[in-house]
């Protein structure tokens, strides 16, 4: 692969510059990629799928979905892939970045809405949910305290799920919380026999008193909105993020458009998940934060490791 590619083209009427990899979520670098379009590595370096071929093997794991990648892919699957190759790749409408003075971009948390989320909530019965957990925000900074158990992380991962998807864990890195684990309940006689139900972490566990699942998973019903004000004051769209099952009981997360804040996403990150990640770094051991970081700092191009390092 060349150091340097195209950077701006002229495509019909519109006029495209490559953007820098940081500055791209993973739909619009996606949609670059598939269409050709170069992605900015570094000053000097950037990258683009300049075959066909390849590209229209991208295009079909983006058309399946991100769910649908860490799947095993079938001999069906394997023939539609083939054909896919095969095919001319799209030209796919770049999608919106934020604008590079977004480096000055600070966001303030205003007000903070969470319906049926574990930890704040009781999970009710599917028909009377529990009142939404509201909170605005009247101060720089919020110090909550409280004892054990009474929601204070649970408030942050409200937070972070709606921003990031995942949420923090004690002795253990950030997980998402549309991974689903089992639950046993108690049987109606109160023998020794129990059911076991899909659940997801951010759900909360029924109370067999007012409701016992009678289905292989519990009813998932949660989604937090978070209103945000921007340097100046401006109160921007809400974002939210939620949690429903079909009626077969599958789960769908059903993310929010991130771009309405116009933040570089490595910033939503920093700010969320990245902390819970400290107290798991071992000085001078290679992390999962620094494998992730190689690629950015062109760890990859001087063939050079990440590591955790202190600071004096």
């Amino acid at each position: 692969m060349p150091d340097t590619i195209q950077l701006g083209y002229r495509s019909g009427e519109a006029e495209f510059t490559a953007r820098p990899l940081h500055l791209h979520t993973l739909d619009s670098l996606l949609a670059d990629l598939v269409s050709g379009r170069a992605v900015l590595l570094g000053e000097d370096t950037s990258f683009a799928l300049a075959d066909d071929r390849t590209r229209s093997a991208l295009q079909w794991y983006r058309a399946r979905g991100e769910a649908n990648w860490a799947a095993n892919v079938s001999a069906t699957h394997g023939e539609q892939l083939v054909d896919a190759i095969l095919t001319e790749p799209p030209e796919v409408a770049a999608l919106a970045a934020r604008p590079a003075s977004a480096n000055n971009r600070r966001l303030t948390l205003l007000k903070l809405e969470a319906h049926r989320f574990a930890g704040l909530h009781k999970f009710g019965t599917p028909a009377a949910p529990p009142k939404n957990y509201v909170h605005e925000f009247s101060a720089p900074i919020t110090l909550y305290e409280g004892l054990g158990a009474s929601g204070k992380t649970s408030l942050a991962n409200a937070i972070i799920w709606a921003l990031t998807g995942q949420i923090l864990r004690p002795q253990r890195e950030p997980e998402k919380a549309n991974e689903e684990f089992d639950c046993w309940v108690t049987a109606p006689d109160s023998s020794k026999e129990l059911t076991t139900h899909r659940l997801t972490p951010v759900t909360p566990m029924p109370d067999v008193a007012q409701y016992r699942p009678v289905q292989g998973w519990v009813p998932a019903d949660t989604w937090v909105e978070l209103t945000f004000t921007d340097e100046d004051g401006t109160v921007l769209p809400p974002i939210r993020r939620s949690q429903r099952r079909t009626a077969q009981g599958r789960l769908d997360e059903v993310v929010p458009d991130m771009t309405t804040l116009g933040l570089d996403p490595i910033a939503v990150r920093i700010g969320t998940v990245m902390p819970g990640l400290l107290p798991l770094i071992k000085v001078g051991h290679e992390s999962e934060l620094g494998r992730g970081c190689r690629p950015a700092y062109g760890a990859i191009r001087s063939n050079r490791s990440c590591w955790a390092r202190p600071t004096s």
